[in-house]
């Protein structure tokens, strides 16, 4: 049987959340394709309720029109999962939880990128000591 959380996001959210308590920060996750994934990593570490404010998973338009205040112009402009839609969603997140930062994950290839899986990880310069190994493929937006 497969481990779950994945070792290398838990390793992640482990390093992440050690950061996040040792500076009495918070953090939310707006998620597309993983569903849920990133929150169940952070919520498995020691001391969550310290450091999680909430996440949504926010893969459908309905979901985005109800939680992420998308509105028609984010519709008629839709071009895929770039880093500025993921960034928009991260922000609404972040925002809507008064969290210090929101992690954005941006699901699958954009046809600007199709020799990656997903679009080239991002961290803060906060956090980079802590995950900059890391090949979880997030944006971190504050």
């Amino acid at each position: 049987m497969a481990a779950f959380p994945p070792p290398k996001l838990q390793e992640a959210a482990e390093q992440v959340a050690s950061l996040l308590r040792e500076r009495q920060e918070t953090i939310s996750v707006a998620e597309t394709a993983a569903g849920g994934l990133v929150s169940a990593a952070l919520l498995a570490t020691p001391g969550a309720s310290r450091i999680y404010k909430g996440g949504v998973t926010l893969y459908t338009l309905e979901s985005r029109l109800a939680f992420a205040g998308w509105t028609q112009s984010n519709i008629d402009n839709y071009d895929g999962p770039t880093p500025q839609l993921v960034a928009g969603l991260a922000t609404h997140v972040r925002d809507a939880l008064k969290s210090t930062y929101c992690v954005g994950e941006p699901g699958w290839r954009h046809r600007r990128f199709p020799t990656i899986k997903y679009l080239i990880p991002f961290w803060p310069a906060q956090l980079r000591p802590l995950v900059s190994h890391s090949t979880v493929p997030f944006l971190v937006y504050f």
